[in-house]
């Protein structure tokens, strides 16, 4: 897929921090580095992402894990990407994060292997709505009230 890209005139942005349990993707990301597809752009501060309004789309590709760390990683970076009004393209077994977001066009779009990627960016910006931004707000909120709800009543339930 990293060499599609760069037919398609596209690169990628990496984000994060190297673990070792991801040392052999990481290597792979350098070498394309060295082609301009990729950019190893190493951590960021949770608490000020406004670099991601420089993007019009983020990448969530987690093959086919469905781990713990998937469970609870994929919503705060999905959730990050669409608050700073990106389209999120996922890997096809994030069916949950399409469908919290189905209602919204072109916010969450899948990647299905041999996809290419500038086509599905291509596809969501032509179907975005005009309230794109707004929809994807009170979506969040929406999301955002029924958690904590669900929080404050298993709290007060303990508390009983």
């Amino acid at each position: 897929r990293l060499k599609a890209l760069s037919r398609e005139g596209l690169s990628i942005d990496v984000y994060g921090r190297l673990v070792p349990e991801y040392r052999s993707s990481f290597e792979l990301l350098k070498r394309y580095e060295d082609l301009k597809v990729v950019r190893l752009c190493g951590e960021y501060r949770p608490d000020n992402l406004d670099f991601l309004a420089a993007y019009e789309a983020a990448l969530i590709d987690y093959g086919v894990s469905r781990t713990a760390n998937v469970r609870h990683c994929l919503p705060n970076k999905l959730f990050q990407a669409l608050r700073h009004g990106l389209t999120v393209l996922v890997s096809p077994n994030l069916e949950d994060a399409m469908a919290l977001f189905s209602s919204i066009p072109g916010a969450v779009m899948p990647l299905t292997p041999g996809s290419a990627i500038a086509s599905v960016i291509q596809c969501a910006r032509s179907i975005r709505p005009s309230d794109y931004l707004e929809r994807i707000r009170r979506r969040l909120n929406q999301l955002h009230d029924a958690s904590r709800d669900a929080y404050v009543g298993t709290s007060t339930g303990a508390l009983s």
